[in-house]
């Protein structure tokens, strides 16, 4: 993808412009009760920022271009003497007065313009994304089963080069352990900006369950997030057992099965104290008959 690179040329419009310009980066990754996972990506630059570029390019100031091979940004002038000095003193020359604001028309068309997308995001679905100042684009895409995606002793995987074919997550016996992080360059290159623009960089992640353990940044409930200027690590870790790590499922089943030999226990005792009455009802009745007859018997003898 080409995020970052993005990301890093926002730090050097910081520096030329000194403005708070901002930009979002985030990714989702959801992983359901049937062990399916799905990653969500938004990317977003604000108006002001995107109104910057725009005004860079209008007043013939360095052009800017993005190296494929190593995503970062080379620097293109028709002037063959131009050296680092007089980069780092663009802010000089760049006439602020110039800069005019652009419609979203045309803010739009600079964005499209950008967005072209490397192998990594050709399973992923595209949609643009407005919200507020922030113009670009959300992708998304069933990634498949988790056991798929699962390797004994994968390799870290970059989070911005998460595709179908990557082994995100390891296994210990029922244990995961989600596998990913970012570039140790792209850390630096995050770290070298992070107090000198406004964006919103994080990972999360959506559990189905509470995770066994998590360095989150952040946790909501079984969402856990991890802010990307700051986390030095992302670490969790997690099973499919439910809370606590109860396998409820079988709990339920216990209960049920022990609650139906209860029940069963009830009615046989009751039925079998119904007969219990029944028989004792019977024999009184006899013997009040037996009475009966032999006070009969006694009052005929005493008549004769």
């Amino acid at each position: 993808m080409k995020k970052y690179s993005r990301l890093f040329f926002v730090g050097f419009l910081v520096l030329v412009f000194s403005t708070g310009c901002s930009m979002k980066e985030n990714y989702n990754i959801i992983i359901s009760k049937d062990k399916e996972v799905k990653i969500e990506v938004l990317s977003a630059m604000d108006n002001e920022m995107i109104d910057g570029m725009l005004g860079m390019n209008s007043q013939d100031e360095p052009e800017v271009n993005f190296d494929e091979e190593d995503e970062f940004f080379d620097y293109e002038t028709n002037d063959d003497e131009t050296n680092d000095d007089e980069l780092s003193n663009g802010e000089e020359d760049f006439d602020f007065s110039k800069q005019k604001t652009y419609t979203d028309e045309e803010r739009w068309k600079f964005v499209e313009s950008n967005s072209e997308e490397d192998e990594t995001l050709k399973d992923y679905k595209k949609e643009k994304y407005e919200q507020g100042e922030f113009k670009g684009y959300k992708y998304n895409t069933t990634l498949g089963k988790i056991d798929d995606l699962t390797a004994e002793n994968g390799e870290t995987v970059n989070i911005d080069k998460i595709s179908k074919d990557s082994k995100i997550f390891t296994k210990k016996g029922d244990v995961y352990t989600l596998n990913v992080n970012l570039g140790e360059e792209d850390q630096s290159q995050i770290n070298q900006y992070a107090n000198m623009i406004k964006f919103d960089l994080k990972l999360s992640v959506t559990l189905p369950y509470k995770a066994k353990s998590n360095n989150a940044t952040s946790v909501d409930g079984t969402t856990y997030t991890w802010d990307l200027t700051k986390a030095k690590s992302i670490e969790l870790s997690f099973d499919f057992k439910g809370d606590n790590g109860l396998n409820l499922p079988l709990i339920i089943g216990i209960a049920c099965g022990v609650l139906l030999v209860v029940v069963v226990c009830v009615i046989i005792l009751t039925k079998k104290k119904g007969n219990k009455n029944n028989n004792v009802v019977v024999n009184s009745n006899e013997n009040n008959a037996n009475l009966n007859n032999e006070s009969n018997v006694n009052i005929e003898n005493n008549n004769q």
